[in-house]
């Protein structure tokens, strides 16, 4: 549907910043950063589904520590993609770092 291919679009436009980001960032950022990309993939590679929660929770972990980088001259660009990748995946997820009652009542 017309709704997918925009989703699929922004993730591609979202793994091509996230490819050039990643040249910037400390290597313990990379390493989430890239476990990200690589869960995104492995999404990709199966047949199509929706995303599954252990993707999320992977995009999730890779913001964390990117966040936590204090400064790195990918830091704002990873930052942005992995929240779009995360928005065009998971367009119905509460925000990352909800605490679960909030994250039921958004729902």
């Amino acid at each position: 549907s017309r709704i997918d291919a925009l989703a699929a679009l922004r993730v591609g436009m979202n793994l091509v910043s996230l490819r050039r980001a990643r040249h910037g960032l400390p290597p313990g950022a990379v390493a989430a950063l890239d476990a990200a990309l690589d869960a995104v993939a492995e999404h990709y590679e199966r047949p199509r589904g929706p995303a599954c929660a252990s993707l999320l929770a992977v995009i999730d972990a890779a913001l964390l520590a990117i966040g936590a980088v204090d400064t790195a001259e990918g830091r704002r660009e990873a930052l942005l993609g992995l929240a779009g990748l995360r928005r065009a995946l998971f367009p119905g997820a509460p925000p990352a770092g909800a605490p679960p009652l909030l994250a039921r009542e958004a729902a």
